[in-house]
């Protein structure tokens, strides 16, 4: 298996990585219950995107496969998804019957992020077409030894149970469940950077 060389996400490759993530999530739970009408999740999960992970790229902390196969962005302390514009897309496109619940899922996620200065592991986002071929580990071990140079646990919301296992096997633990209403579940991890 010859997986691609891994590298820094410049500025200039956002767009095609960001539609990349159309395909990547489009079956991901969380954000399908969010969008499901599809037309809407293919216009607006760009934005999620960039607005939840994209400030990792000016932090040097996002890294993606040469042929923009996939994507991790690792936000560094201190440095947050842009929650404002998430909020006013969110407002606008998610259903009525669904947004109180979301916005109370963001609020029951605050509540698991760690006081203490960590990485934010945004978003793993391997194409479909390429999964199951240790792009996704690949792209982890990349990202965690990024993490490494500062002693910072690695914190994440995983969004399916299958992801659960796969942090698992990278040296995360699992902190409890997310869950309002109807929601999908969502996992808050943490590994401890070693």
């Amino acid at each position: 298996m010859n997986i691609p060389g891994i590298r820094k996400v410049l500025p200039e490759d956002e767009k095609a990585l960001y539609e990349m993530m159309i395909l990547a999530f489009s079956a991901d739970p969380i954000v399908r219950w969010s969008f499901p009408d599809p037309s809407v999740y293919v216009k607006v999960m760009p934005f999620i995107s960039r607005y939840f992970g994209g400030r990792s790229v000016e932090h040097g902390s996002a890294f993606c496969f040469q042929d923009y196969t996939g994507l991790v962005q690792v936000l560094p302390h201190g440095v947050q998804p842009d929650f404002e514009k998430l909020f006013e897309l969110n407002t606008k496109y998610v259903p009525s019957h669904v947004l109180s619940d979301l916005f109370a899922v963001y609020q029951e996620m605050e509540k698991y992020y760690p006081k203490d200065a960590v990485w934010h592991l945004a978003w793993t986002a391997v194409d479909p077409a390429c999964r199951g071929r240790g792009y996704g580990r690949a792209l982890m071990e990349h990202a965690l030894a990024h993490c490494a140079k500062k002693e910072w646990p690695v914190y994440l919301e995983s969004t399916s149970t299958r992801s659960v296992a796969f942090y698992q096997r990278l040296g995360f633990r699992l902190l409890g469940k997310i869950q309002v209403k109807n929601s999908p579940p969502m996992f808050p991890m943490i590994r401890d950077n070693v």
